[in-house]
């Protein structure tokens, strides 16, 4: 690749080809270069938007030569790496397509492959032993054991697991049955499918596509269980990889009718809104789609973590507020906690210190997105500024977030633990301060001191 320090800008044929070859290289990625007089009526360079003629760097031609490379520079290289970053997740996409659906166990038994389930077993086995010939081990046999270790998180509770086929040896997720299971279900609604798996516990609806370790979740709900495991309404689920800069955040979605793609958490949350019409579930999902497309909507989860996508964790609001909130909530590190529910159009948050002899807790109660980002923002400010907050984890897959630690599977009670999401949500409205606006209600109780 050509660039400045191969030119010789002694010689004004070499540094006009030069110039030329930028412009080149500028138009080939949307951009104009011009030159011009800067104010000191020196020879510069201005960069300009080719589709909408707007002025992006040299206002007055102040670029320079070498200004206008490292900006080029720099826009190649961000776009290499996009461009880079889409081959690597279609050569990931190509591979899990090849990926054997099933693996061998001991030359007895087949399981579905799925590493976590299969970590989950190897586990199993280095803590009890192995199975014997017939599946019997110390710690279970190795039917329930995989029952379980198909559904790491909200497993219903069960007294027995069978395969649906008869064969003790087919012990893939699509071929266990256990007594907690739906006994008789709507024609076309597959709980279960080689492609993805989806259960519930009475308390929360999962879903886990075998190729990946994260599992995704909602409260239960019948109807909206029905939705998300008919194959003829939803299919194709895949999973979307957004890096950023506080975390990695898988997002999953599915296509309607085949075809058109829309997320979990629009699922869920157009469902919420009684945006989806039981007699026409595809028709009706596409609409809300496209009601949120033209009203510029999004769908945002408060806590900053998509594999919640219980409804009181997801908002429906317009897109520039959802983008001013980004990971505002995630970047709220212990000792200060800010945790938002939403019910209805109301937005219930506890928040403060936790920790030190002047640690302070607070029920707030926003109405509408407007009240509850302004709230949000304010404490940000507030946590930020007392320098106290424990630093974010260059590990994306570890955090400081206390909201984003918090278990939330509908159980009132981990053990003697409370669970502080469960208390929101159940609380008399009488025990929350209306957000208005006053900044000391967020603040340490003076009066307490």
């Amino acid at each position: 690749m050509k660039t400045l320090d191969k030119v010789d800008l002694s010689d004004a044929k070499s540094r006009q080809r030069y110039e030329d070859l930028l412009r080149k290289r500028f138009h080939r990625i949307g951009y104009r270069l011009s030159k011009g007089k800067s104010f000191n009526q020196s020879s510069g360079f201005q960069i300009i938007n080719a589709a909408s003629d707007a002025v992006i760097a040299g206002d007055d031609y102040g670029l320079s030569v070498r200004e206008v490379e490292e900006f080029w520079l720099a826009e190649y290289n961000r776009r290499n790496a996009e461009k880079q970053k889409r081959l690597h997740e279609r050569a990931e996409t190509v591979s899990n397509k090849m990926r054997p659906k099933t693996v061998k166990i001991d030359n007895r038994w087949t399981i579905t492959n799925d590493n976590r389930a299969i970590r989950v077993l190897n586990d199993h086995i280095a803590r009890y032993g192995n199975f014997d010939a017939d599946g019997h081990g110390a710690g279970g046999d190795i039917t329930t054991v995989m029952y379980r270790a198909y559904r790491p998180y909200a497993c219903p509770k069960f007294s027995r697991v069978w395969p649906i086929d008869g064969n003790w040896s087919n012990l893939t997720d699509c071929n266990l049955r256990s007594d907690a299971d739906e006994a008789t279900l709507p024609d076309g609604v597959v709980p279960i499918t080689t492609q993805r798996r989806i259960w519930h516990d009475g308390f929360r609806i999962c879903v886990k596509l075998p190729i990946n370790d994260q599992v995704f979740f909602t409260e239960w709900n019948r109807e909206l269980f029905n939705i998300l495991s008919t194959r003829k309404i939803l299919s194709g689920w895949y999973l979307q990889t957004q890096c950023r800069k506080t975390k990695t955040a898988l997002r999953l979605y599915s296509r309607i009718n085949g075809s058109i793609i829309i997320s979990f958490a629009g699922i869920v949350a157009l469902f919420d809104a009684e945006k989806v019409d039981l007699n026409n579930i595809p028709g009706s999902l596409l609409a809300g789609k496209k009601w949120m497309q033209d009203n510029q909507m999004q769908v945002d989860h408060l806590r900053d973590n998509a594999a919640n996508n219980t409804t009181h964790n997801l908002a429906i609001m317009p897109k520039h507020q959802n983008g001013g909130k980004s990971d505002m909530v995630t970047e709220i590190t212990a000792p200060f906690a800010f945790i938002p529910v939403r019910i209805g159009e109301s937005f219930r948050i506890l928040l403060g210190k936790y920790t030190g002899e002047d640690w302070y807790s607070r029920y707030i109660i926003c109405n509408g997105v407007g009240q509850f980002l302004e709230c949000l923002s304010r404490f940000y400010k507030i946590a930020k500024d007392s320098g106290e907050m424990l630093p974010m984890p260059e590990d994306h897959a570890k955090t400081s977030c206390i909201s984003q630690m918090l278990c939330d599977d509908g159980q009132e009670y981990h053990g003697e633990q409370y669970n502080p999401i469960e208390g929101l949500l159940r609380a008399e409205e009488s025990v929350f301060t209306p957000w208005n606006g006053d900044v000391s209600l967020l603040h340490l109780d003076t009066e307490r001191c």
